[in-house]
């Protein structure tokens, strides 16, 4: 769905501005590391479980892929489920706050 909305003026946009965009793709990722070696180390998951668990973005592709690789595909399945409710619920309060 949304590759349909990418339009040739917001690959301009994203083109004009790469470097804040890229500056955020690898903070998003080396933050997302991070989280996943900390929950590796401080909760005791498996390192496997701990990464795809916290890797933001395609749950399902991050669920299939647990099962090759001998994570715990279901604390995985929720991690991914309850991050995404997380995300969710904090947009719709910022829209009801904006909106007052």
């Amino acid at each position: 769905m949304l590759s349909f909305t990418i339009t040739a003026k917001s690959l301009q946009t994203i083109g004009a501005n790469w470097f804040p965009v890229m500056t955020l793709v690898v903070t998003m990722l080396a933050l997302t590391i991070l989280i996943g070696v900390g929950l590796r180390r401080f909760a005791n998951l498996e390192a496997g479980t701990a990464l795809l668990g916290s890797l933001p973005g395609g749950a399902g592709e991050m669920i299939a892929m647990s099962d090759s690789i001998g994570a715990d595909v279901r604390l995985v399945t929720v991690m991914q489920y309850g991050r995404l409710l997380a995300i969710l619920a904090t947009i719709t309060l910022l829209e009801k706050n904006t909106a007052c």
